[in-house]
């Protein structure tokens, strides 16, 4: 396996595939969402199931999360599959959805990242943290705001005075601390 350099400029989302200034977009059942999980097969496991997967809200593809499966090294280090499709995708800060959980994972690049409160919500608009509840829709609302924050450059802001999030810090594998 040959080692990935980082890339040095961020990379415009037109050329992603993305509309640019937009998110990919997403359906609007959560339910949805996990059947299309169901059916991804990883490219480095025999079996081709992930445990954990993740959307990557930059492009809309679907990635491996906290596995060693799509890890790689880089610059003498290992490297997540969340940091590894970021470093390709977006170039300096990935944007995934968590379909364990259902949380925004917000991963700038050779940083430690943050879980954010996910755009899926309940009949009563509350998260998946609070109702454990899979029959979920897309709140227009908190994906518009997850939107601005990305187009706005507010992520890398927030990571850094985040530290002590409710939700916890990402390390550069993916891991919760």
């Amino acid at each position: 396996r040959q080692p990935v350099q980082w890339q040095e400029a961020v990379v415009s989302t037109q050329s992603t595939g993305t509309r640019e200034g937009k998110l990919a977009e997403l359906p609007h059942s959560f339910i949805d969402l996990l059947v299309r999980g169901s059916t991804y097969t990883c490219p480095k496991i025999v079996n081709g199931k992930s445990r954990f997967l993740a959307v990557c809200l930059v492009c809309g593809d679907m990635v491996c999360f906290q596995s060693y499966c799509c890890s790689e090294d880089v610059n003498g280090g290992s490297i997540g599959p969340c940091n590894v499709h970021a470093n390709r995708c977006s170039g300096s800060l990935g944007v995934f959805l968590t379909l364990e959980k259902c949380q925004v994972l917000f991963l700038p690049l050779g940083t430690q990242g943050m879980h954010y409160l996910g755009p899926y919500v309940d009949k009563y608009g509350e998260s998946f943290k609070s109702s454990r509840n899979k029959a979920m829709t897309l709140s227009d609302k908190l994906y518009k705001k997850i939107e601005q924050m990305w187009v706005k450059h507010e992520i890398r802001p927030l990571v850094s005075r985040n530290s002590d999030s409710e939700y916890g810090r990402i390390d550069n594998n993916g891991r919760q601390n």
